[in-house]
């Protein structure tokens, strides 16, 4: 027979007669009314296999009647468009394409619709029976809840697309015979079996079949069959036989896009035979690579504790990455498991095109620098003397051609690295900005572990001064000469010799680079000051070839001319000697003199670079200003002396920065390092800062200071305020650095008024300038799209000036009993009746509102309708909702249908995205979800009765009870602090049961699972309404928490149905329905020991849930059924 019953095992008639019993049949009946067509065809088509004398032809008659119950089942779902409507489609177009020709018309879109309905013609012919197979995937989604994956897609084809055919066959006039009606019936009872009879039902026969020390191609086809994946799931994890390996194909074991089924089983026999699994996977390799890297990626994810044995897999895997950094870490977790001892060439082969992968290495910077650490661990000479130094070589070859690779390959990392102290860094250190710095350390390390063990220069060397370009090349050079001088020049020998003569070339090298790196001072200075007498002779010379000849008098006075006028940048070779001048011999420098005077006049001696000096100019960095010689200054004569200096100072213009912007640049890092210092003299520093744009920095600066409260505002706040007023650009200037100077002067005034230090004398001036800023700005179009208005108010001189002015006003009209001053109300009124409306304006007077409401409450009542309104986005009162504070008296003015108008605005997908009158962004939602949160605890309940609002709004389609479950949920979280009133944890629980009572949209009650976190709610509470609310809804949010809680009452009836209810949510496989279910074993495995009801219940939930292995206690055998 051509097909095999799979689940019960059915051999004849007789036995068939059991197969649809009434469970499957009820089964069927649920779906409907063609549920109870198919069951009354199938046994319809079983009698007449069962009698044949009843009919003529039974064997056919049967065979029409399981395809009629084939049509029924699919009419389930309803009809999938298949090969027939591809044909007809091809068909219409054609007709179409012949009718614009005929009547002459352009056939451009005629053709393209032909053409795009031969492409679905060619897809649907390629795939035989896709109709049948997504029709079968839309009944196991409704079924389980799962989605059907590649192997139950197979399964299908193989099981109900052949039945299809089949029984199609002898509809259309086929003759068959009754053994072949008889195979049919039986195959397609047990498919039916599969799809409807529920899973506790076939658990007991799962477990059996997945025991099985010795399968046979019956159970194997059996498996193939199955098109439940929470069956086929289960069976791979539990599956103990390594022939099923050989047995089952290959798409019940190969990756399924991002998940492996297959994963528990290969891992379970990669502990027992690890080259067995090895074997299996190499073979596997083209299914794999054709799957693409993600299926390349959990290939090398599984072997990553199979050792050395993995090794070649490991090599072809990194081949077929692709460029998925993936695959890179999951081979660099195998990398880092593999035994120490058992680290051999080929392991570092392995490593080496790890770390070869610049995207792996440039985001997973953790995990490059273990396997750096790991190779380190692997190749240290004096752990691996037993290979005679292969290891170590290998190493010092990998890491010198990976060197070589991040250079050649990566221009701005080479640059990065040269930034680098190499000689007060380590491998692990986090403050590298490119990997070639972790790298080159590591190159570095091993060189050093070399020396120590004995192993000759040029050996350690010969690899590094081969594979790098010659700037990196000194850099490593000198430092490693540094280090391991101690080592060959610890006695006297070849190796002194070697080392000696190795130096003295290096150091005619230095000295001509183009670079000085701290690792060239620290190597010039140790080989100048550890030089003996006899060989001082053969290094001056070289030094002094290296130098060459000094430049002329008159070389060095049309230097001079050219760098008074133009800042002109220092020839390289001056550069050079300039910095190592305090290291070098006096007799190489003897024709230096006059150059190094006047260099050291300029800029002082050099010293150790503490990161490379590249020729660009004198001094470095910005720009040649002395820094450090400015803030000894400032210390010495003041602060308004060292601007004084400082802006007298001339600097080279570079990469697009002036000289004024560099003056700002010092000058803020000098306020930043001495804030208290700096604020002591502002009016005499910002008379001595001349520009614009160094005033704005300046006060910018200690504006920052007065925000992280390093400056004392009662000391020095009225002072800065005053001296920033004082300067403030003339209305005519509309350059961007007087625009940052007016915005800073506004913030300076806010934050005095704000602080009760009011600016003195300056005040009335002050807010007249203010409102002429209000004023001018508010006549501007406004043109930021997509930007939160409140952020462009900000960043604009009159919205800073607006934020200035209504703090003013507050506090005017917190001293004049609620009345803003009228130069305030005039400009607000303004505003608020301006249109078009001016957003970013009614912003900052919506993020103000709190405390207007507060000082002044008879304006704000006098403007309710323009304030509290929701209606549109510009709203003052939708900016409160987001930036405002709290205020229960707000909330009380809303108009309730506008505010639950504006709780079920969609959500826009960017969190800060502009909102309109149609979307809100995610963080507005947010912040009104938590400002409903605290009305609704609010003693004086500014929104009404809690139950009835949330009711109402839970009414709303269709975000209403989405608005409501996250109300619930920051409510939860809310009760859930430890310093809140025990009453509002009362509140919580009375609201809880009237939603509830309530009978709100399910969906409503999703944020309700944050309550499993409030432990000042008592379990007996929390329990009862958690397993009403389970009943009504089983998705809560915080499955996890709530399946802990519950699993700390196993016998209580509410915790059991409670986990009961979370298991039946059907969902993909996730880490917390793995946790839910483990909290749920727990409880079961107490009920079992114990008295308590609802255990069945949760068994069936458990194994519905896929989890088959998780309802069998130990004791249960393998053929039994579970109880219930």
């Amino acid at each position: 027979m051509g097909y095999m019953a799979t689940v019960w095992q059915v051999t004849d008639m007789a036995s068939a007669a059991t197969v649809l019993r009434t469970d499957l049949a009820e089964a069927l009946r649920g779906q409907g009314d063609n549920g109870q067509r198919a069951v009354d065809l199938l046994r319809a088509a079983h009698k007449l296999l069962t009698d044949p004398g009843l009919l003529p032809a039974s064997a056919e008659v049967a065979q029409s009647c399981c395809r009629g119950a084939l049509d029924s089942i699919f009419k389930i779902v309803g009809e999938s468009p298949g090969i027939q409507t591809a044909q007809r489609s091809v068909v219409k177009c054609a007709k179409a394409l012949v009718a614009a020709y005929g009547e002459r018309e352009d056939l451009a879109g005629a053709l393209s619709d032909l053409a795009d309905a031969v492409a679905e013609l060619e897809a649907e012919e390629a795939f035989p029976g896709g109709a049948r197979i997504r029709q079968v995937g839309s009944l196991v989604l409704r079924q389980t809840g799962r989605e059907a994956g590649a192997a139950e897609r197979i399964a299908a084809r193989e099981s109900w697309t052949k039945f299809y055919q089949d029984t199609s066959g002898v509809l259309h006039g086929s003759a068959s015979s009754p053994e072949r009606a008889e195979a049919v019936f039986i195959g397609l009872i047990a498919a039916i079996d599969q799809l409807f009879l529920g899973l506790p039902e076939r658990a007991a026969r799962l477990r059996a079949i997945a025991m099985l020390e010795r399968p046979t191609a019956a159970d194997a086809r059996e498996v193939k069959l199955m098109t439940d994946p929470r069956a086929g799931d289960y069976f791979l994890r539990a599956a103990v036989s390594a022939d099923w390996l050989e047995l089952l194909p290959a798409e019940r074991l190969l990756p399924d896009g991002s998940r492996w089924p297959a994963m528990p089983y290969l891992q379970r026999l990669l502990t027992r035979d690890p080259q067995l699994v090895c074997a299996w996977v190499r073979g596997q390799m083209s299914a794999l690579k054709a799957l693409g890297p993600s299926a390349v990626a959990l290939a090398a994810r599984l072997l990553i504790d199979a050792g050395m044995t993995a090794s070649p897999i490991m090599r072809e895997v990194l081949r077929a990455a692709e460029g998925d950094r993936r695959v890179s870490e999951a081979v660099a977790w195998w990398a880092c498991r593999v035994p120490v001892e058992d680290r051999n060439r080929q392991w570092i082969a392995v490593l080496e095109g790890v770390l070869a992968d610049a995207q792996f290495t440039g985001w997973e910077t953790w995990e490059s620098t273990r396997l750096l650490l790991a190779l380190a661990e692997a190749a240290d000479p004096e752990r691996v003397q037993q290979d005679q130094g292969k290891r170590a070589a290998g190493a010092r070859h990998a890491l010198a051609g990976l060197v070589r690779q991040y250079v050649e390959g990566d221009r701005l990392a080479s640059w990065k690295a040269r930034t680098i102290d190499l000689a007060h860094t380590a491998v692990d250190d986090d403050r590298y900005s490119t990997f070639l710095a972790p790298l080159m350390r590591a190159l570095l390390d091993h060189a050093s572990a070399e020396a120590r063990h004995g192993t000759p220069l040029e050996v350690r060397t010969g690899a590094m001064t081969a594979s790098t370009g010659d700037d990196i090349q000194i850099k490593l050079m000198t430092a490693h000469l540094s280090q391991s001088a101690a080592f060959d020049c610890a006695t006297s020998g070849p190796a002194m010799a070697t080392w000696w003569d190795t130096a003295v070339d290096l150091a005619g090298r230095v000295v001509q680079s183009q670079v000085v790196h701290p690792e060239s001072w620290d190597f010039i200075e140790l080989v100048v000051q550890q030089c003996a007498p006899e060989r001082l002779p053969a290094l001056e010379q070289a030094l002094a070839e290296g130098v060459g000849p000094a430049p002329t008098t008159t070389e060095i006075d049309r230097w001079c001319t050219e760098q008074a006028a133009e800042r002109a940048p220092l020839p390289a070779r001056w550069h050079v000697v300039w910095k190592l001048a305090p290291l070098l011999p006096a007799a190489v420098l003897t024709s230096w003199t006059l150059l190094l005077q006047i260099l050291n006049n300029i800029s002082g001696p050099a010293a150790r670079p503490a990161a490379p000096t590249v020729t660009i100019a004198v001094g470095e960095p910005h720009g040649g200003l002395p820094v450090a010689a400015l803030a000894v200054q400032a210390q010495q004569d003041g602060p308004a002396a060292a601007v004084a200096s400082l802006v007298g100072a001339a600097v080279a213009e570079r990469h697009g920065e002036t000289e004024r912007d560099l003056h700002a640049g010092v000058l803020s890092e000098l306020v930043s390092a001495s804030p208290q210092l700096w604020a002591s003299d502002p009016e005499g520093v910002a008379t001595s800062a001349r520009s614009t744009s160094v005033r704005a920095a300046y006060f910018s600066a200690l504006d920052e200071a007065f925000r992280r409260e390093e400056l004392d505002a009662a000391t020095h706040l009225e002072a800065v305020a005053t001296a920033a007023f004082a300067v403030r650009p003339d209305e005519g200037r509309d350059d961007s650095a007087a625009d940052r100077l007016r915005r800073v002067v506004c913030r300076l005034l806010q934050r005095s008024w704000n602080a009760d230090i009011p600016p003195g004398h300056v005040t009335a001036p002050a807010v007249t300038w203010l409102i002429a800023q209000v004023t001018r700005w508010a006549h501007l179009p406004v043109n930021a799209p997509g930007r939160d208005p409140l952020e462009v108010a900000l960043n604009t001189t009159g919205g800073a000036a607006l934020n200035a002015l209504l703090t003013w006003g507050g506090k005017q009209a917190g001293n004049a009993h609620g009345h803003l001053p009228t130069p305030v109300t005039q400009v607000v009124d303004t505003l608020l009746h301006q249109r078009p409306a001016h957003g970013p304006a009614l912003s900052m007077i919506g993020a103000n509102l709190t405390w207007l409401h507060a000082l002044a409450p008879g304006w704000t009542y006098t403007h309710a309708d323009s304030l509290f309104a929701l209606d549109q986005p510009w709203r003052p009162a939708r900016t409160w909702l987001r930036h405002g504070q709290y205020h229960s008296s707000i909330m009380s003015r809303f108009n309730q249908e506008d505010l639950k108008t504006t709780l079920t605005l969609p959500v826009s997908d960017h969190p800060r995205a502009q909102p309109d009158t149609k979307a809100i962004n995610r963080e507005q939602a947010q912040a009104a979800v938590e400002y409903v949160t605290s009305a609704l605890i609010d003693t004086a309940a500014p929104l009404g009765d809690a139950a009835q609002f949330l009711t109402s709004l839970a009414a709303r389609t269709p975000r209403g009870p989405d608005a409501v479950s996250q109300i619930l949920s920051s409510l939860g979280h809310t009760v859930a602090s430890e310093s809140l009133d025990p009453a509002v944890v009362d509140f919580a629980v009375a609201l809880w049961r009237s939603v509830l009572n309530a009978h709100v949209p399910a969906d409503a009650l999703r944020g309700t699972g944050s309550f499993a976190r409030c432990r000042f709610m008592d379990d007996q509470t929390w329990l009862e309404l958690t397993a009403m609310t389970a009943a009504q809804q089983p998705n809560l949010v915080y499955r996890r928490a709530i399946a802990q809680r519950a699993a700390e009452h196993p016998q209580s009836a509410a915790a059991q149905a409670v986990v009961t209810g979370l298991l039946t949510v059907s969902s993909e496989p996730h880490w917390e329905d793995l946790e839910v279910v483990r909290y749920a074993r727990q409880i079961l495995d107490a009920a079992r020991s114990g008295p308590g009801p609802g255990w069945t219940p949760l068994q069936r939930a458990l194994i519905d849930a896929g989890h088959v292995e998780a309802a069998f206690s130990d004791s249960q055998q393998e053929g039994d059924t579970p109880a219930g």
